[in-house]
């Protein structure tokens, strides 16, 4: 097949091990991406309460979607049990910051399938908002390799559910226009 995530993810890691600021810069860009997602949800919330559309299909868009990308993301972990890079049954890899405790299971990222899904919520109502967040979801799932937290096939599964889940309600929104 040609592809080695191991010798992928090395030759990554070295152009970040000779530059220690910058793997400070991915861990800082790690938690503030993380946050900034947490934020803009809450943000949507906000939005939608005070000049949007808080109606039920509202309510279902900004809950749901979000929320059933966790819940389907939670419960795939649980059912493949796919390894983390960084643990003895995964790759092997030395990731850039030591992880202690947290061999969780990592397919697909719960990260990036509720950064996606949240995202894709901001579309209907403030497009320009969810297309600057769709870049940040690419950094994120950058960022996520990088650091060594999680193969890239975790990252696209993640993404895909969140944008399932927000087709999922694309598709609802259609059928119930016509109901």
């Amino acid at each position: 097949m040609g592809y080695s995530y191991k010798k992928l993810y090395e030759k990554n890691a070295a152009f970040y091990n000779a530059r220690p600021k910058a793997i400070k810069a991915l861990l800082i860009g790690d938690k503030v991406l993380t946050v900034l997602f947490g934020l803009a949800y809450i943000a949507l919330w906000v939005y939608a309460a005070v000049w949007g559309d808080f109606s039920a299909r509202g309510f279902i868009r900004i809950f749901f979607v979000p929320a059933l990308s966790l819940f389907l993301v939670s419960i795939l972990r649980v059912m493949i049990a796919r390894p983390r890079p960084y643990s003895q049954a995964g790759a092997g890899i030395t990731p850039l910051k030591e992880r202690t405790g947290n061999e969780n299971n990592s397919f697909p990222s719960r990260h990036l399938a509720c950064a996606v899904s949240i995202a894709v919520c901001f579309f209907p109502a403030l497009p320009v908002f969810g297309a600057v967040l769709s870049v940040l979801c690419l950094a994120l799932a950058y960022i996520r390799f990088a650091l060594g937290f999680h193969y890239p096939s975790d990252l696209l599964a993640g993404g895909a559910v969140g944008g399932l889940m927000a087709g999922l309600y694309g598709v609802l929104e259609i059928i119930f226009r016509f109901l």
